[in-house]
């Protein structure tokens, strides 16, 4: 296998996960211990300490080599988490590709494409409080039912947080996952929007935003 140098200023836990990167992915059945102590320059003790501490951080994986003869040969290989923690340009390219959508199609087209969007997250959560439930069950029990959505999103990333006042339920989220790009495009509130409003069936009303300098994103719900 030609292998690919590793850049000397890094830091011995990133040279690692360069040279993972570089050299051993799960495609070519990855990297011996030695393999990979030998390329970045450090005892095969110290190597291992590193790939033992980035395996349970979930960034590395260890399989057995195919086809080797005798004892098979353990491998390391970057996972999918770990190949996430070298630099990414997604956000950049949403603002772009945002931009040139609404300077040739319109600021219609934009709404109506996140709205579209928000739609299908909220289905693919499978959950939805109905107006029925919101007025003929119990406050306890549509408080029940709220929870299940703060525990959608913690599934999905978000930080929210439920509580209430003696007139509303109120949903709030502490993480935006779209800050850097709403701050480019507003607009793009208008998919987190959507997918409360579809989960709640319309009864939400923002009440605050991130954006706008608020500590979270609230919408409240009446009794």
């Amino acid at each position: 296998m030609s292998q690919k140098p590793v850049e000397g200023h890094l830091t011995k836990r990133d040279r690692i996960l360069h040279y993972l990167l570089l050299n051993c992915s799960s495609s070519n059945e990855g990297c011996t211990l030695k393999e990979i102590a030998t390329a970045v320059t450090l005892s095969p003790t110290g190597t291992r300490h590193y790939l033992t501490m980035l395996e349970s951080e979930g960034l590395v994986s260890l399989s057995e080599k195919r086809g080797a003869a005798g004892r098979p040969a353990m491998t390391y290989s970057l996972t999918g988490t770990g190949l996430n923690t070298f630099p990414k340009a997604y956000t950049e390219l949403s603002i772009y590709l945002l931009k040139e959508i609404k300077s040739e199609f319109g600021e219609k087209v934009i709404i109506d494409l996140l709205e579209k969007i928000g739609r299908k997250i909220a289905t693919r959560m499978n959950f939805k409080l109905s107006q029925e439930k919101l007025h003929s069950e119990s406050p306890e029990v549509v408080k029940q039912e709220l929870d299940k959505i703060i525990e959608l999103f913690e599934q999905n990333g978000k930080i929210p947080e439920l509580s209430e006042d003696e007139d509303h339920f109120i949903i709030k989220n502490h993480n935006c996952l779209y800050y850097d790009v709403v701050l480019e495009e507003p607009l793009v509130c208008k998919l987190t929007e959507t997918v409360i409003k579809e989960l709640t069936d319309h009864m939400a009303i923002k009440m605050a935003c991130i954006r706008e300098g608020d500590e979270s994103c609230a919408f409240k719900i009446k009794k």
